[in-house]
């Protein structure tokens, strides 16, 4: 896909605007540079009481059973109203391709002809990507109307697996029945204790890996979702992906960016270490 300059110049100034609002901090930390405090400890210390308030725990407390994603999508209409959110403009362009170059540089590391579940299949967005490596795709999701669409997709691109309506916290299918677990854009929209629940299922039900997107957080990602304070977004610490990867029996392999160059949306592989192997879950870079 071609960026033109237009794409290019909207990407630049919504990078200098952003850089602006964090202006406050990034002063503080050239205070420190200069011979203050450590240059990242302020920083270091926010970030700290952050997750450990919120989701670095090892048993984190049940999420409402009512949280909104669980119902966002789901209806006949949820499909027809996503394939509508699919176009957009400049900015969405970028990122569309962003995310195609991710999920193409990973996915093309999953054997042929492996057994892959894609969850949540949504509208079968990304099912040509994966037919691309094998026709053994399964989809599942809690959407009825997604899942429609999810089949003429599917149809369309000689997908054998079939389809399941499920929910990714317990997912219907013994240990180990799929080699690689696909998962594009949905832990974002899951609370912290969920997000470690459904990683657990993708590495239970996992033979070879994952390959599954996280919003990742770093110094400028970290203040910008600070000041914008979104509603039901819920990104992770490097720190806390790796401690969920741990629990779920999994290792950090490889981690792409799949967003704006100010976005915080990344790909991440994990691998199943072998039967027996201990885990720190390693913190991706």
């Amino acid at each position: 896909m071609r960026i033109s300059l237009t794409d290019i110049l909207l990407g630049i100034g919504v990078f200098v605007l952003l850089l602006a609002a964090d202006a406050p901090r990034r002063a503080a930390l050239g205070e420190a540079a200069r011979g203050g405090p450590s240059r990242d400890s302020a920083w270091t210390r926010s970030r700290e009481d952050e997750w450990r308030s919120t989701a670095m725990s090892s048993k984190p407390e049940p999420a409402p059973p009512g949280y909104s994603a669980r119902a966002a999508y789901q209806g006949e209409a949820a499909g027809a109203g996503y394939m509508r959110e699919e176009a957009g403009g400049p900015l969405t362009r970028y990122r569309r391709a962003a995310e195609r170059r991710a999920i193409h540089a990973l996915t093309a590391e999953i054997p042929a002809c492996a057994r892959i579940l894609d969850c949540p299949t949504g509208n079968g967005r990304w099912l040509p990507a994966l037919a691309e490596r094998s026709p053994a795709v399964t989809g599942i999701d809690l959407s009825t109307g997604m899942l429609r669409h999810a089949r003429e997709r599917g149809e369309g691109c000689g997908i054998a697996g079939g389809f399941v309506c499920g929910e990714v916290e317990r997912l219907p299918f013994p240990d180990g029945s799929f080699d690689f677990i696909f998962s594009f854009a949905l832990t974002k929209h899951l609370p912290w204790p969920v997000q470690y629940r459904a990683l657990a299922e993708f590495g239970r039900v996992a033979a070879q890996g994952v390959i599954c997107s996280f919003s990742l957080l770093g110094p400028v990602g970290y203040a910008v979702w600070r000041r914008r304070r979104i509603a039901e977004s819920y990104p992770v610490f490097r720190e806390q992906l790796a401690a969920m990867a741990g629990e779920a029996g999994l290792q950090i392999g490889r981690t792409l960016r799949c967003a704006t160059p100010i976005g915080v949306e990344h790909l991440v592989r994990f691998d199943k270490p072998d039967p027996g192997k201990a885990t720190d879950g390693a913190v991706p870079r």
